[in-house]
Protein backbone atom coordinates (compact mmCIF):
# COMPACT_ATOMS: atom_id res chain seq x y z
CA UNK A 1 0.00 0.00 0.00
CA UNK A 2 3.27 2.48 1.14
CA UNK A 3 4.24 1.49 -2.58
CA UNK A 4 1.58 2.42 -4.39
CA UNK A 5 0.82 6.07 -2.52
CA UNK A 6 4.42 6.68 -3.27
CA UNK A 7 3.71 6.06 -7.40
CA UNK A 8 -0.14 8.09 -7.07
CA UNK A 9 -0.09 11.84 -5.88
CA UNK A 10 -3.17 12.27 -3.85
CA UNK A 11 -6.47 14.10 -5.63
CA UNK A 12 -6.19 17.53 -4.92
CA UNK A 13 -9.34 19.04 -2.08
CA UNK A 14 -10.03 17.80 1.24
CA UNK A 15 -8.70 14.28 0.84
CA UNK A 16 -5.29 16.03 2.68
CA UNK A 17 -7.60 16.68 5.40
CA UNK A 18 -10.10 13.90 5.89
CA UNK A 19 -6.87 11.04 5.71
CA UNK A 20 -3.93 13.02 7.12
CA UNK A 21 -1.67 9.59 7.15
CA UNK A 22 -1.98 8.70 3.78
CA UNK A 23 -4.95 8.96 0.97
CA UNK A 24 -6.64 6.00 -1.14
CA UNK A 25 -5.16 4.84 -4.50
CA UNK A 26 -7.05 3.17 -6.86
CA UNK A 27 -7.58 -1.06 -7.12
CA UNK A 28 -6.10 -1.26 -10.02
CA UNK A 29 -2.87 0.47 -8.97
CA UNK A 30 -2.46 -1.36 -5.69
CA UNK A 31 -3.40 -4.91 -7.73
CA UNK A 32 -0.36 -3.78 -10.01
CA UNK A 33 2.22 -3.12 -7.51
CA UNK A 34 1.68 -5.88 -5.37
CA UNK A 35 1.80 -8.47 -9.04
CA UNK A 36 3.97 -6.15 -10.62
CA UNK A 37 1.77 -6.86 -13.81
CA UNK A 38 1.36 -3.55 -15.77
CA UNK A 39 -2.08 -3.25 -16.83
CA UNK A 40 -2.93 -6.35 -15.32
CA UNK A 41 -4.76 -7.80 -18.73
CA UNK A 42 -2.16 -11.16 -17.02
CA UNK A 43 -4.18 -10.91 -13.61
CA UNK A 44 -6.55 -14.25 -13.67
CA UNK A 45 -9.82 -12.88 -11.46
CA UNK A 46 -11.60 -16.20 -12.10
CA UNK A 47 -15.20 -16.37 -12.33
CA UNK A 48 -16.26 -12.68 -12.34
CA UNK A 49 -18.11 -11.61 -14.78
CA UNK A 50 -16.44 -8.26 -17.24
CA UNK A 51 -18.69 -5.41 -16.19
CA UNK A 52 -18.08 -6.82 -12.38
CA UNK A 53 -14.59 -6.41 -13.25
CA UNK A 54 -14.22 -3.35 -15.04
CA UNK A 55 -16.55 -2.20 -11.66
CA UNK A 56 -14.15 -3.33 -9.56
CA UNK A 57 -10.73 -2.12 -11.00
CA UNK A 58 -12.03 1.08 -12.14
CA UNK A 59 -13.90 2.26 -9.63
CA UNK A 60 -12.33 0.32 -6.60
CA UNK A 61 -10.42 2.84 -3.96
CA UNK A 62 -8.45 1.24 -0.90
CA UNK A 63 -6.94 3.13 1.79
CA UNK A 64 -5.07 1.55 4.58
CA UNK A 65 -1.72 1.86 6.72
CA UNK A 66 -2.24 -0.91 9.42
CA UNK A 67 -3.81 -4.28 10.80
CA UNK A 68 -6.25 -4.37 13.72
CA UNK A 69 -7.35 -8.09 14.95
CA UNK A 70 -11.14 -7.99 15.46
CA UNK A 71 -12.96 -10.71 17.49
CA UNK A 72 -16.36 -9.98 15.46
CA UNK A 73 -17.56 -10.62 11.69
CA UNK A 74 -17.52 -7.18 9.87
CA UNK A 75 -20.31 -5.54 8.62
CA UNK A 76 -20.52 -3.00 5.65
CA UNK A 77 -20.82 -0.19 7.99
CA UNK A 78 -17.60 -1.73 10.36
CA UNK A 79 -16.00 -1.96 6.97
CA UNK A 80 -16.67 1.52 6.00
CA UNK A 81 -15.45 2.71 10.00
CA UNK A 82 -12.15 0.95 9.02
CA UNK A 83 -11.65 2.52 5.90
CA UNK A 84 -11.78 6.20 7.70
CA UNK A 85 -9.31 5.08 9.85
CA UNK A 86 -7.19 3.65 7.54
CA UNK A 87 -7.26 -0.25 8.96
CA UNK A 88 -7.31 -2.98 7.40
CA UNK A 89 -8.32 -6.72 9.67
CA UNK A 90 -6.72 -9.57 10.79
CA UNK A 91 -10.07 -12.11 10.78
CA UNK A 92 -10.64 -13.96 14.65
CA UNK A 93 -9.08 -17.02 15.09
CA UNK A 94 -11.23 -19.65 12.70
CA UNK A 95 -13.48 -17.23 11.14
CA UNK A 96 -15.34 -18.83 8.07
CA UNK A 97 -13.77 -17.89 4.50
CA UNK A 98 -11.33 -15.27 5.49
CA UNK A 99 -7.77 -14.65 6.70
CA UNK A 100 -7.25 -10.99 6.22
CA UNK A 101 -9.70 -8.20 5.05
CA UNK A 102 -9.23 -4.51 3.44
CA UNK A 103 -12.17 -2.70 2.40
CA UNK A 104 -12.49 -1.29 -0.87
CA UNK A 105 -14.84 1.94 -1.50
CA UNK A 106 -16.68 1.70 -5.06
CA UNK A 107 -16.52 5.50 -6.08
CA UNK A 108 -17.69 6.17 -9.34
CA UNK A 109 -17.70 10.28 -8.46
CA UNK A 110 -14.86 11.26 -6.55
CA UNK A 111 -16.83 14.76 -4.92
CA UNK A 112 -19.78 11.89 -3.42
CA UNK A 113 -19.91 11.31 -0.12
CA UNK A 114 -19.15 8.11 1.36
CA UNK A 115 -22.04 5.82 1.25
CA UNK A 116 -22.53 2.15 2.87
CA UNK A 117 -24.05 1.02 -0.34
CA UNK A 118 -20.85 1.37 -2.06
CA UNK A 119 -18.80 -0.71 0.43
CA UNK A 120 -17.31 -4.06 -0.82
CA UNK A 121 -13.91 -5.61 0.28
CA UNK A 122 -10.75 -7.57 -0.75
CA UNK A 123 -9.92 -10.99 1.08
CA UNK A 124 -6.53 -12.10 1.52
CA UNK A 125 -6.70 -15.90 2.05
CA UNK A 126 -3.10 -17.06 2.75
CA UNK A 127 -2.28 -20.62 2.71
CA UNK A 128 0.68 -22.88 4.13
CA UNK A 129 1.07 -25.56 1.47
CA UNK A 130 3.09 -26.70 -1.62
CA UNK A 131 -0.02 -28.20 -3.39
CA UNK A 132 -3.38 -26.24 -4.60
CA UNK A 133 -4.90 -29.32 -5.81
CA UNK A 134 -8.27 -28.29 -3.04
CA UNK A 135 -7.97 -24.71 -4.67
CA UNK A 136 -11.70 -25.08 -6.25
CA UNK A 137 -13.15 -26.52 -2.92
CA UNK A 138 -11.69 -23.61 -1.10
CA UNK A 139 -12.95 -20.87 -3.30
CA UNK A 140 -16.51 -21.76 -2.56
CA UNK A 141 -16.30 -20.86 0.89
CA UNK A 142 -14.54 -17.29 0.00
CA UNK A 143 -17.61 -15.49 -0.37
CA UNK A 144 -19.42 -12.98 1.86
CA UNK A 145 -22.39 -15.47 3.02
CA UNK A 146 -20.08 -18.24 3.78
CA UNK A 147 -18.49 -15.71 6.22
CA UNK A 148 -21.49 -14.76 7.52
CA UNK A 149 -20.85 -10.24 6.46
CA UNK A 150 -23.59 -8.58 6.42
CA UNK A 151 -23.38 -6.35 3.79
CA UNK A 152 -25.54 -3.58 2.66
CA UNK A 153 -25.23 -4.03 -0.75
CA UNK A 154 -24.46 -6.80 -3.40
CA UNK A 155 -21.14 -5.65 -4.78
CA UNK A 156 -18.02 -7.28 -6.54
CA UNK A 157 -15.43 -8.35 -4.27
CA UNK A 158 -12.00 -9.70 -4.45
CA UNK A 159 -10.25 -12.65 -2.98
CA UNK A 160 -6.61 -12.92 -3.13
CA UNK A 161 -4.93 -16.29 -2.54
CA UNK A 162 -1.09 -16.27 -1.39
CA UNK A 163 0.65 -19.40 -0.50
Amino acid sequence: MQETMKKKTPPPGLNNVTMPFGHSVRLHDFLETLTGLEGLAKLNLGTIGENQKKRLLDEGQVFWNHFISIDHTPSSSDLLRKLYRGLAINCKPNQPGFDQIFTVYLQSKPTETLDEENITFCDIQVKNRKQNDELEGYSEKWTPEFAEMKLKAQNPYLVLYLK
